[in-house]
């Protein structure tokens, strides 16, 4: 399965916030955007991932577990835009240090 980030981020937002008219607040979107792309990541994963109350909404177990792993998505993609952008600076890379064994021995 292909996973949207964009989906991931909204459907974390909404489990954070509980409420999808503030989740779609945060992420600057439409409330019927917001839940488009919910309804379309419970299609895709063939489960309910969160009950509609009339005040908010409560994550099912699959909601817990995809929210789970959705941070754990956007933790890892932080940390990998943080490693390449110490290469793009120049701050990380590889060094090789090319010397021949008699000169390593004469100290």
């Amino acid at each position: 399965m292909r996973y949207d980030l964009v989906s991931l981020s909204l459907f974390v937002a909404v489990a954070e916030t509980q409420n999808l008219t503030h989740a779609a607040r945060r992420k600057h979107t439409a409330v019927s955007a917001v839940s488009k792309r919910i309804a379309e990541l419970e299609q895709q994963v063939g489960t309910q991932l969160m009950l509609r109350l009339p005040r908010g909404i409560e994550l099912t177990p699959a909601g817990h577990s995809l929210l789970y792993h959705a941070r754990q998505i956007f933790r890892n993609l932080e940390q990998m835009e943080e490693e390449l952008s110490d290469y793009a600076a120049g701050i990380r890379g590889h060094i090789r240090i090319f010397t021949i064994s008699a000169a390593l021995m004469h100290c």
